[in-house]
């Protein structure tokens, strides 16, 4: 079960990664996508990235056999910027939830409530759907 701290980290981290900011690429070391397991205390999201702010990052690689490692994905919409402040579209940024579906919904309902604050969240654009099965990259 993700707390309200551990979903304010996951939007925080994506919006901080969603910048280009003190990240770090792990998709390359990865076999298969999306790439980077993150983890902070119990709260376990995996993304293309390793997100600053959690306490390890682990490479990881999507399979079609159930795993331990069992996600729910909710893709939003980020806001890009040009130069000068200039709107340079939007890019679609997917985010897997380890755990319950009910998790993933909680992470993607906060994320929802971000559109129009400012922080370049642009909305939904695919709600929570799964399973999806990852292990750990040797």
């Amino acid at each position: 079960m993700m707390t309200k701290a551990a979903i304010a980290v996951l939007v925080l981290g994506a919006a901080i990664a969603a910048q280009g900011c003190g990240i770090a690429l792990n998709a390359l070391r990865s076999s298969g996508g999306p790439g980077a397991l993150n983890t902070n205390g119990d709260s376990r999201i995996i993304a293309a990235i390793c997100i600053t702010g959690f306490d390890s990052c682990e490479s990881v690689a999507q399979v079609e056999k159930p795993t331990d490692l069992e996600a729910w994905a909710f893709t939003y919409k980020e806001a890009q910027t040009g130069p000068y402040g200039i709107p340079a579209g939007e890019v679609p940024i997917t985010l897997y939830i380890v755990g319950q579906k009910e998790g993933c919904d909680r992470a993607e309902a906060r994320m929802a409530a971000l559109k129009g604050t400012g922080v370049g969240m642009k909305g939904i654009s695919e709600p929570c759907h799964g399973p999806f099965y990852f292990e750990k990259d040797r």
